[in-house]
């Protein structure tokens, strides 16, 4: 064992730092651990060998636990004077204890490095996994140079074939264009014959849409009907209602009549009762005289006068409760005339009214009748008591037997004035229940009132509607004779362009006879080859014109055609003209077909001419040689016969001017045509949504006023039972109904003032409805202009549209044949990404196991190969870079020869240009897949 003074100053000799010794290879055969030279692993110093590990001495130094003791440390010199056995004994056990702490980091040692050597041994076959994948990366990269090199090969190839083929198409480069023409025309006619078709099917949507449209005009135009019938029932039932009020009037003025003859009756009823109380008075002052004799008929007397005074003041209060009762009756009055408007709205209660009244005016006679009768009795009663008055002054002693009479007569009388009580009585509970009626009545008749006073309003409104309605069906009407003269000009001018048609149909007739006169002529010609050549390349010219022309025409014919849709849609009548004219039109292409067939034909014999012209010059040129002096004169009649062909050829161009020019002027026209058209769509438009607007608020308002009728209905027949209620107890109180004519006055006054009020009311409704007019004209010609505008910058889009979608067609015709190239590169250029990726991750990955696996032996001491490997990595990722930039620099430039040789092919060789086949090497693509399917 150790001293504890050695602890903390023991020097342990420690190997050296991985990286310091340098692995070499192992060979082919043999595996395991990496290989390295340990002569020198555990290399120490020489003070080190000579002072710490030698057997003879031992290194102490002092410790703190010495010196506190008083121990000195042993030296070396002191170590030698000791004596031997001290001596031996402690090196024996210095010695062995330090060789056994040495063996066991000698074992610690030997552990760490065999691990260490593991670990190496996985890094550097990771190493050379990496070493593998940048080869295969170098591999590739070599392989796309090779086949960058190919293709520049080919493609200097194909610019070589490419100028050959050039050479040989200058020579042939006629008949090329004629094929070429040839070509254009098939597919014109191709184009011609689809559009034919597209036309059809818009002409039977068309069709469907005009029926759809003239349906949907047929329920509007019944609606109108129906709503103008109901506007017309409503009127009526106006009337009606006026009707019913004048009869009621002319009622109530024959019942004021009968109560005024009651109350006139009543009156003289009250002056007889007064001449009876008068005749009491006297027979009172008469019997006074004959008190003593008569005490007992006296107190009789006294009874019948205390009597009489109570029937006094119950008159009295009948007088007052009557004054009353017609203050109540001048309110029922005016309720009454309130209730009038009530009564108008049904014809069967004026009918029912007229049977009460009927029934009234029998039960008034009745009562005179009854009235009568009573004055009769009075009179008698008077007639007997004037008879008993002449009795007693006669004879008094007559008295005595005529008193018994008299007192019968009296109490006849006293049960009269007691049925007379009843009956006032009686009158008295049915005033009441006829003011509780009345006052039921008059607060449904306010009701009523303000329910008829609505109604009143609505229909009044649904009048102004109905007047804005036929104002707008007037304005309508007059559009639409508007639109129908608009049409028959279209049609003129139809007809018009019809006849210009055919006329240029006959020129082009005369020219193609023209043309064919001029062909035999050139036939004889020798020496006009050429010029017949100039004349072919110019009758190019003009079928391309005439094409350009029918294209022109065809665009003309859809504007046209779509005009003469939207002009069925808005006239009926035209139908049958318009389809007759679209079959004109069509067959007019089936004869600029047949021109374009009859000129096909022609071409090829020109060109069958043409060989035979040929085989002929050389029979002539045989000949020429013998016949030169003839061939002088017949030459000078050929230059004049040229010189007139040539004016004929002037005459053509002339009359070919004049028809560009009116086909421009037509083109001009349908433009305008088209501007109108759409105008006059706009215009439908906006008339179809105010139609629907009005529409559905006249059907909203017309709901409303339904089932406020209903309602007043219901009312009415409610109102009915009242007033039948009302009417039998009138009977009794038709004496106050005087003053129901001041009510009645009162009303018409009020219903002068309501009809001022109206005039005025429609006076600036007037004004509102032309200022109204004028708004709508103005916001009509700025919407106008706006839409004009609008017109004008659509057609100007719709030009700039047309030229892009040309050149995206033109572009798309040009990278047709290098698509399948393209897409190739895009593959490759896919896998080489997706391989780059899985390869950077593959390192990212290597390197930090590698980190982990590895760490730092000591907090001090770092691993230096780490670094090296980090450098080389980085070294190896920048020539990477450096390699893609120069894959996209080549990339480039093989997309700039594309592009040039694209330029060079579509203007000459655009048909025969082939698409370019990537030069792809097998084994690469082998690679690629079995990658692919490893991962």
């Amino acid at each position: 064992m150790f001293p504890r003074a050695k602890r903390f100053i023991e020097e342990v000799p420690q190997g050296p730092p991985v990286g310091s010794y340098e692995t070499f290879q192992a060979e082919a055969g043999t595996t395991g651990a990496a290989i390295f030279d340990k002569a020198k692993r555990f290399s120490q110093n020489e003070d080190e060998d000579a002072a710490g590990y030698s057997n003879n001495k031992i290194k102490t130094t002092e410790t703190p636990a010495k010196r506190h003791c008083g121990v000195k440390p042993v030296t070396n010199s002191e170590a030698s004077i000791t004596t031997s056995s001290t001596r031996k004994r402690k090196a024996a056990t210095c010695n062995t204890n330090d060789c056994s702490g040495l063996e066991k980091r000698i074992r610690q040692l030997n552990y760490e490095r065999v691990q260490q050597d593991k670990e190496l041994q996985k890094l550097q076959d990771e190493k050379k996994r990496i070493d593998s994948k940048l080869n295969m990366a170098l591999q590739e990269t070599t392989k796309q140079q090779s086949t960058i090199a190919s293709l520049q090969k080919e493609i200097n190839d194909i610019l070589h074939k490419n100028e050959g083929l050039q050479r040989e198409m200058k020579s042939s480069v006629n008949v090329s264009k004629l094929n070429q023409v040839q070509a254009e025309l098939a597919d014109i006619n191709k184009k011609l014959i689809v559009k034919d078709e597209e036309l059809m099917n818009t002409e039977s949507r068309s069709k469907s849409a005009v029926n759809a449209l003239t349906h949907q005009i047929e329920e509007a135009i019944a609606e109108k009907e129906l709503l103008e019938s109901k506007t017309l029932e409503i009127e009526s039932k106006l009337i009606d209602v006026q009707q019913n009020c004048d009869d009621i009037r002319q009622k109530l003025s024959v019942s004021q009549d009968c109560k005024a003859k009651l109350e006139t009756e009543n009156a003289s009823i009250n002056v007889e009762i007064g001449q009876i109380k008068m005749d009491r008075e006297k027979l009172q002052n008469q019997n006074s005289g004959l008190a003593k004799a008569l005490s007992e008929q006296e107190s009789e007397n006294k009874v019948a006068t205390q009597t009489i005074n109570d029937l006094n003041l119950k008159l009295k209060n009948l007088n007052d409760k009557i004054e009353d009762a017609q203050a109540s009756i001048n309110e029922l009055q005016t309720k009454l005339a309130s209730m009038e408007q009530a009564l108008r709205t049904s014809n069967e209660e004026n009918i029912s009214l007229r049977d009460e009244l009927h029934g009234m005016s029998n039960q008034v006679n009745e009562a005179k009748e009854e009235m009568q009768n009573m004055k009769a009795s009075l009179q008698q009663k008077i007639s007997s008591l004037t008879e008993i008055n002449s009795k007693i002054a006669g004879d008094m002693q007559e008295l005595e037997e005529n008193l018994a009479e008299s007192q019968a007569h009296v109490e006849n009388c006293n049960q009269e004035l007691a049925a007379t009580e009843n009956t006032l009585i009686a009158t008295e509970n049915t005033v009441k229940d006829l003011e509780q009626h009345l006052k039921m009545a008059l607060e449904k008749q306010t009701h009523c009132e303000s329910e008829i006073n609505k109604q009143f309003s609505e229909i009044e409104k649904l009048q102004e509607i109905k007047r804005d309605s036929e104002n707008e069906i007037t304005v309508l009407k007059k559009r639409l004779t508007q639109l129908e003269n608009q049409n028959h000009e279209l049609t003129k001018t139809i007809d018009r362009y019809q006849v210009d048609i055919e006329i240029a149909e006959e020129n082009i007739n005369v020219r193609n006879q023209r043309i064919q006169t001029l062909e035999t002529e050139a036939d004889e010609a020798k020496n006009s080859i050429h010029s017949h050549a100039m004349e072919k390349q110019q009758l190019k010219n003009q079928v391309n014109q005439i094409t350009k022309e029918v294209m022109t025409l065809t665009d003309s014919k859809k504007s046209m055609e779509e005009t003469i849709l939207n002009l069925k849609a808005e006239v009926y009548t035209m139908q049958e003209q318009l389809a007759a004219r679209s079959l004109i039109i069509a067959e007019t292409e089936g004869m600029i077909q047949m021109l374009k067939d009859e000129f096909k034909k022609n071409e090829g014999f020109i060109e069958q001419e043409m060989n035979s012209l040929l085989e002929k010059n050389r029979l002539a040129l045989e000949a020429l040689t013998n016949e030169k002096k003839n061939a002088t004169n017949r030459q000078q009649q050929l230059l004049n016969e040229l010189a007139e062909k040539k004016e004929l050829i002037e005459d053509l161009q002339f009359e070919n001017t004049n028809m560009k020019r009116n086909i421009n002027e037509l083109s001009e026209n349908l433009n305008e045509l088209k501007n109108a058209v759409l105008e006059k769509d706009k215009r439908y438009d906006e008339l179809g949504k105010m139609y629907d607007e009005v529409k559905a608020e006249s059907t909203h308002q017309i709901d409303l006023v339904t089932g406020q009728l209903v309602e007043a209905k219901k009312l009415a027949e409610a109102h009915k039972m009242e007033l039948e209620s009302t009417i039998e107890d009138l009977q009794k109180v038709s004496q106050w109904e005087l003053k129901a004519k001041e009510s009645i006055t009162e009303i018409n006054n009020l219903k002068k003032d309501i009809t001022a009020c109206r005039a005025s009311m429609e006076s600036e409704v007037d004004k509102f409805n032309n200022s109204l007019t004028a708004a709508k004209e103005e916001v009509i010609a700025t919407y106008q202009e706006k839409s004009q505008q609008y017109l004008t910058e659509s057609l100007q889009w719709r030009t700039e549209a047309e030229k892009w979608k040309t050149m995206y067609e033109n572009l798309n015709e040009m990278i047709l044949p290098f698509k399948a190239q393209l897409e190739e590169y895009e593959e490759e250029k896919k896998l080489l990404l997706y391989q780059n990726k899985e390869a950077t991750k593959e390192v990212n990955q290597l390197s930090k196991n590698y980190a982990k696996l590895l760490g730092h032996q000591n907090n001090k001491q770092k691993i230096q190969h780490i670094k090296r490997i980090k450098e080389e990595n980085l070294r190896l990722k920048q020539e990477v870079v450096k390699l893609q930039d120069q894959l996209d620099k080549e990339k480039r430039s093989t997309r700039k020869l594309e592009n040039q040789i694209l330029h060079e092919t579509t203007n000459t060789f655009d048909r025969l240009a082939t698409p370019l086949k990537p030069c792809i090497n097998s084994g690469n693509i082998m690679k690629t897949t079995s990658v692919k399917k490893s991962r």
